[in-house]
């Protein structure tokens, strides 16, 4: 493994390298040719370059001095190509208006050039910005359109940020069979693609997707995927998902599985001091402590949620807890507590679905 390691680093280093000649290469030539299509195309490379390095500035100042030839030549070809550059700049920088602005503009002029899969390269840009914003309808024309083109191409890359958007729009809309079924085709690329960051990424949006739909066994699939795929330091996704797995084993009734993520996913929290999984944490625990008829440790467990709850304003977490106090008075045979728990659950559930109605 550790030589695996030191050859992708190496390849990584090798590859930065040689993209740095390339630039050094192609500014040289840049400033020794001719005012046409070819300066343009150097410029263009150039510009790429920088993008992908994140040199975004720098590329601007490319960017405006070949648009400025282009146009003179009238080379829609080159003005496509680096208003398209333009766009994904700005939806870099956050500037949307401009990325949108500057993503049209190069789709009608590649609309004109009649090439199908600028135009659908563009549809997939456009479609992550408007999903980001909340248009999910919208976005997700964009990405099927986009989708169909580049199938036909198999172009995996593109296709994998396709699917991705396609799959975020479905989950925000609500559409959780569609969602799963764009991750799944996430997952694979990604997989193809050797990216472990999206793969670990994609088989926790499944384990989520799964663990709403109430499918715990095949949460806690994609979950133990992401634990196996990510070393051992602490880290908000560790404990996050360490949680996640132990209360998915919880609904199942699998006890000690569930005791030993959750004590897990508490531990790193706690390390952390982050709040809002230690939050999670910390009621998943005291649910599986009341299952084990362990009310004085539940006791204490569900009392520190409560108190962290409230002072995060997590009525979701709040919600749950109250519910989970109104079941530990019961099983203590304190019904009066039990009332006033449960009379604070339902008050608070009503309060919350009337704002998210009014919303």
């Amino acid at each position: 493994m550790r030589k695996l390691i030191t050859l992708i680093s190496c390849f990584t280093f090798l590859l930065g390298f040689s993209q740095t000649e390339e630039l050094e290469s192609l500014t040289i030539q840049l400033a020794f040719q001719d005012p046409d299509t070819t300066k343009v195309n150097t410029s263009i490379r150039i510009i790429e370059i920088l993008y992908n390095d994140g040199g975004y500035d720098r590329a601007l100042k490319f960017i405006r001095e070949s648009e400025k030839l282009s146009n003179e030549l009238n080379y829609k070809q080159g003005v496509a190509e680096i208003t398209y550059f333009k766009g994904l700049i700005f939806a870099k920088k956050d500037d949307y208006i401009n990325a949108i602005d500057n993503y049209n503009k190069s789709k009608e002029l590649y609309t004109t050039l009649s090439d199908t899969l600028s135009v659908a390269r563009i549809n997939n840009s456009i479609a992550l910005i408007e999903i980001e914003r909340g248009n999910y309808d919208k976005g997700l024309q964009l990405s099927l359109s986009a989708m169909y083109e580049l199938e036909k191409r198999g172009l995996k890359n593109e296709l994998r940020d396709s699917y991705k958007n396609l799959a975020t729009a479905y989950n925000e809309i609500g559409e959780s069979n569609q969602a799963i079924e764009f991750f799944e085709k996430t997952l694979n690329l990604e997989d193809e693609l050797g990216n472990t960051a999206g793969v670990i990424e994609t088989n926790k949006s499944l384990g989520d997707l799964y663990a709403n739909q109430n499918d715990y066994q095949r949460a806690i699939y994609y979950y133990e995927n992401v634990i196996s795929s990510i070393d051992e330091s602490d880290t908000i996704l560790r404990g996050n998902v360490l949680t996640k797995l132990g209360f998915a084993y919880l609904q199942l009734n699998n006890l000690e599985d569930a005791k030993e993520y959750l004590t897990q996913g508490l531990r790193v929290n706690r390390r952390l001091s982050n709040n809002e999984g230690i939050l999670v944490a910390l009621n998943a625990t005291g649910d599986l402590y009341l299952r084990e008829r362990k009310s004085i440790i539940a006791e204490r467990l569900l009392s520190e949620a409560t108190d962290l709850a409230r002072n995060l304003k997590n009525n979701d977490e709040l919600i749950h807890n109250y519910r989970l106090r109104a079941k530990l008075d019961s099983t203590k045979n304190d019904f009066r507590l039990a009332y006033i728990w449960q009379k604070r659950h339902f008050e608070l559930k009503n309060l919350i679905e009337k704002i998210r109605i009014a919303d």
